[in-house]
């Protein structure tokens, strides 16, 4: 009868240990959802504060395209074309849910992008469904990003700035220099931040040495190298959020509510590396930086400075070879232009297969000395000046260097700084250096050869006119 009752009581207490762990479980849960939800509504708000019209189109598109669903009869997967949704054309809605599975990307009910929706024709409009159809796959692969953020910035900072769970003042830049390499954007940083409302990030919480880039959100923030030329035995954790936003300078801010933080990482104009392995069954890349963003700080001004395609790719080259490297490997014009004609006909058979979008953003496919790609530029500024519109300003490396007071004080009212005395920037400019050129190592290595010019130039002509026709401007044709 003991021995009975004995082991009744250890079904007992093994019952109830069982169902604490299933309560604890039950727990977790819940605070997992509440805390996802709490940051997909930090999303939605700040969506819905920078643009309500557009964030009321995108939810009443969501139920429609729920209520179709309910309706639907197919169950025939197919991926969503982008590049039809960008150009606002009547479009069929059809997503998949089988790069999803592989991405290990849980898409909600009623969200665009969730698996068996029935094919609908509707016009599309591309800012409502691109700003807001990629929300859930921002918050899979960045939710320590969304779960720091507020639902709600504080009023009258001009950068992005909340008070976190521990009572610490933090901050994100409020502009963003995003390109492109080798177009004179060290130097054009270096211009922005001599504004006394314009201020850089910095190394660290306590070392306010300041830093023009930090390849977080294009590299860090998915376990990539800063340095894209590191080469990894083994792949990088990611960089956590809350290891990057002390190192904004917040404290700077919460002294003076006016300055911007200026971030000028190059590579967030054009990086998505690895976009393919982490969604595999793609066949472009599911957003852009620009989205993210925007998601972040909606609000932020982007700036893009360009120049001819030609000579940015020949600087770049010499910038990668140059000192020990260029006369260890006997670089010379001629192995540049042997290395051209490879690289041209690996993103001419790239687009004998894919799209025009999927070769500018397959970096994997090139050489990551001689990135061919970054000169097609059609292929970001479309991205972003979709996303961010008239918050995006872009310039050319010539007009920068031909009247470089007129073009600051068109870039600080593009900011919202004010514009300094007209002489006094005029003289800033005379006694300031050029930052970050070739010409050193170009008066060593020679100019590219006539013929590569050439090959170069055919080669590009045909985007640059795309990007002129785009922007309405026919000095982005750079060249005849």
């Amino acid at each position: 009868m003991m021995r009975k009752l004995r082991f009744g009581m250890k079904l007992a207490v093994l019952f109830l240990m069982i169902l604490g762990a299933c309560k604890i479980i039950h727990i977790a849960k819940q605070r997992s959802t509440l805390k996802k939800n709490s940051a997909q509504r930090s999303i939605s708000a700040r969506l819905n504060a920078s643009n309500p019209e557009l964030w009321s189109d995108f939810t009443t598109h969501s139920k429609k395209t729920e209520d179709l669903k309910q309706d639907s009869k197919t169950d025939d997967p197919m991926l969503l074309n982008f590049n039809q949704v960008r150009e606002g054309e009547l479009v069929r809605k059809e997503v998949i849910v089988a790069a999803s599975q592989q991405a290990d990307i849980d898409i909600d009910v009623g969200d665009p992008l969730q698996q068996s929706v029935t094919s609908i024709e509707t016009e599309a409009k591309p800012s409502p469904f691109k700003h807001t159809a990629h929300l859930e796959v921002l918050y899979k692969e960045s939710s320590d990003v969304f779960d720091l953020l507020p639902e709600e910035y504080l009023p009258d900072y001009k950068s992005f700035c909340w008070w976190d769970d521990q009572g610490v003042f933090q901050c994100l830049p409020s502009v963003y220099l995003a390109g492109m390499p080798k177009c004179g954007t060290t130097d054009l940083f270096d211009k922005l931040t001599w504004h006394p409302q314009l201020v850089a990030m910095v190394q660290s919480a306590t070392d306010l040495t300041p830093i023009k880039e930090r390849h977080y959100w294009s590299r860090g923030r998915v376990g990539r190298p800063g340095n894209f030329l590191t080469i990894r035995r083994r792949p990088l954790p990611k960089v956590q959020f809350g290891d990057i936003v002390v190192k904004m300078g917040a404290k700077r801010v919460l002294e003076d509510k006016e300055l911007r933080i200026v971030d000028g990482t190059p590579s967030l104009m054009w990086d998505l590396g690895g976009w393919d392995d982490r969604y595999p069954g793609f066949q472009e890349p599911p957003y852009s930086n620009a989205d993210l963003i925007w998601a972040v700080s909606p609000t932020a001004r982007i700036i893009a400075i360009l120049r001819d395609p030609v000579e940015r790719l020949f600087s770049e080259y010499l910038y990668f070879w140059k000192g020990e490297k260029m006369r260890r490997e006997r670089r010379t014009p001629q192995t540049f232009h042997d290395d051209v004609r490879r690289e041209i006909r690996k993103f001419e058979k790239c687009l004998e297969v894919k799209s025009l979008r999927h070769c500018c953003y397959a970096t994997k496919l090139y050489s990551v000395r001689l990135r061919i790609a970054l000169g097609v530029y059609i292929c970001y500024i479309r991205d972003w000046m979709e996303v961010w519109g008239d918050q995006f300003l872009v310039l050319t490396m010539n007009e920068y260097h031909d009247n470089p007071t007129s073009v600051l004080t068109r870039v600080f009212s593009h900011i919202g700084v004010f514009v300094p005395d007209k002489d006094e920037l005029r003289e800033f400019i005379q006694h300031s250096k050029i930052d970050n050129t070739n010409s050193d190592v170009k008066k060593s290595f020679g100019d590219m050869l006539d013929e590569t010019r050439t090959l170069l130039q055919n080669f590009y002509r045909p985007f640059n006119e795309d990007l002129a026709n785009f922007l309405k401007d026919t000095k982005y044709k750079f060249y005849q």
